[in-house]
């Protein structure tokens, strides 16, 4: 029993904290419903992203709320460098991708978490990857708030 306890304790751990989020992918899933999920690249939790790709994927709650909270944690892009070319994750608020993106990220950020407010009741998730360099990518986070937004706004 003691050789199995290790294994016992973190099926607990885990099963308690993941409990209530769901979790999609790109290139698998393509709208959440949700108040709050996890979104993984197209490689998932545990493997890189595949390039040469242009994916999309839309949150519209069932049961909008007043401020979606994004959180963007320990991500790895490609980054994006003019005429070479690389990945870009874009947010856009609304349930599709028109207009200027609120949100963008490339490149490289495991210090702290880059937070985004969006007003709307529907965000939608752009990601496009070229076929040169494909990295562990990202989990994108969010959750709903009853409280007002400032407003739509850039990452914090």
């Amino acid at each position: 029993m003691k050789k199995y306890f290790p294994l016992l304790l973190f099926w607990i751990v885990a099963s308690v904290s993941s409990e209530g989020q769901n979790f999609y992918q790109l290139g698998t899933d393509l709208t959440a419903t949700d108040c709050e999920g996890v979104l993984f690249d197209n490689g998932g939790p545990d493997s890189t992203y595949t390039g040469g790709v242009e994916e999309s994927f839309t949150v519209c709650p069932s049961s909008p709320t007043a401020c979606i909270d994004i959180e963007i944690v320990d991500y790895r892009i490609d980054p994006y460098r003019l005429f070479f070319g690389g990945d870009v994750l874009s947010i856009y608020a609304g349930n599709n991708p028109v207009g200027d993106p609120i949100g963008i990220v490339s490149g490289s950020g495991n210090l702290a978490p880059l937070h985004l407010k969006v007003s709307d009741p529907c965000f939608t998730v752009v990601f496009t990857a070229d076929d040169q360099i494909e990295l562990d990518g990202f989990p994108l986070k969010w959750s709903y708030d009853e409280d007002e937004c400032d407003g739509i706004g850039a990452f914090e």
